[in-house]
């Protein structure tokens, strides 16, 4: 599942995805990930339709089978490589996006605190 708002920087990407699963012991953690990722959809069209444009490319993925081998991602990944070597500036993987009582952000230094600072 794809979904793109364009940016007037267009050969720049920033990738929000997630994975869906339904077998155990992926099916919980999918599953609040895929809500948060509709979430942040919704926000983000929110704003688009209130006439908000982003600098860069925001891509919204969606992938099937990862507790099967990556059977989603893999092969998408695999034949665009070229293009998100050149393109892609992030990734942010929305998983297990709900658990528990405290905020956490596990990612690069850098880009933990700026998700700490927002």
């Amino acid at each position: 599942t794809f979904g793109i708002i364009r940016g007037s920087i267009d050969d720049k990407v920033i990738i929000l995805g997630n994975h869906r699963d339904s077998r155990r012991p992926g099916a919980s953690d999918s599953i609040r990930g895929a809500a948060a990722l509709i979430e942040v959809v919704r926000s983000f069209a929110t704003a688009y339709r209130a006439g908000w444009r982003p600098r860069q490319t925001i891509m919204f993925v969606s992938w099937e089978g990862a507790e099967t081998g990556q059977v989603g991602s893999e092969p998408w990944i695999a034949s665009h490589l070229p293009w998100l070597r050149k393109t892609a500036v992030a990734y942010l993987n929305v998983v297990v996006a709900a658990a528990g009582s405290e905020f956490q952000v596990k990612a690069t230094p850098l880009l933990q605190n700026v998700v700490h600072r927002a």
